[in-house]
């Protein structure tokens, strides 16, 4: 069978309007500082840069490489991109010199680019690589992540004792108390039998 291409969708921000007037971008406030925490493919930004005058100033920050490249395409002095998370926001505006902000806009989870490449791991529409990070620049992907938890266990935080699974884990306290209590739900690949079973042959979580 052949595979049928994806087609090419065009990023259309949500709620732009509502959003920018929100911040009350008007009159003495066109000259302050605002931030875009999430500048995605800069449909805020840009509407943002449209309401400020001469000297209002704009930061935008993101984490995904390609929304940086485009919000590096933007030439505008009033306007400053940060390749970082806005967790990091009061580190970054200390650098830039700003001790105090008019307003900040916060557009959070995924955007539509990341969901029509099928290469970021986003897609439900389309195969490819299990990636899933935001900045494809940093850190070890979801496929790296799991191969490298594969065979160890996984618990869930409302654990009863009889919760875990081989495969990854997602909260190391509990797990420990399972293990230590020698119980854990069967894996369906080991056939039928008792749910409960003794921890024997898997690693320690905490290596």
């Amino acid at each position: 069978m052949s595979e049928q291409a994806v087609p090419e969708f065009q990023h259309r921000t949500v709620l732009l309007e509502e959003a920018v007037a929100a911040l009350a971008i008007e009159g003495e406030r066109a000259s302050g500082v605002y931030v875009d925490g999430t500048f995605g493919r800069g449909g805020h930004s840009k509407r943002i840069l449209q309401q400020l005058n001469a000297s209002g100033r704009l930061l935008a920050f993101d984490k995904d490489p390609q929304a940086i490249a485009v919000a590096q395409s933007i030439a505008d002095q009033r306007f400053k991109v940060v390749h970082s998370s806005f967790a990091g926001m009061d580190e970054a505006l200390d650098s830039h010199g700003v001790s105090q902000v008019d307003g900040v806009l916060l557009d959070l989870g995924i955007s539509s680019p990341q969901v029509d490449d099928a290469a970021r791991g986003f897609s439900f529409r389309a195969d490819g690589p299990l990636d899933m990070r935001m900045d494809t620049t940093r850190g070890m992907s979801a496929a790296e992540w799991l191969a490298r938890l594969w065979g160890r266990t996984v618990c869930f935080s409302d654990c009863k004792g009889d919760c875990c699974l081989p495969g990854s884990r997602t909260n190391f306290k509990h797990t420990t108390a399972c293990r230590d209590r020698g119980t854990r739900r069967q894996d369906p690949r080991e056939g039928q039998g008792s749910g409960n079973a003794h921890l024997s042959g898997y690693p320690d979580l905490h290596q």
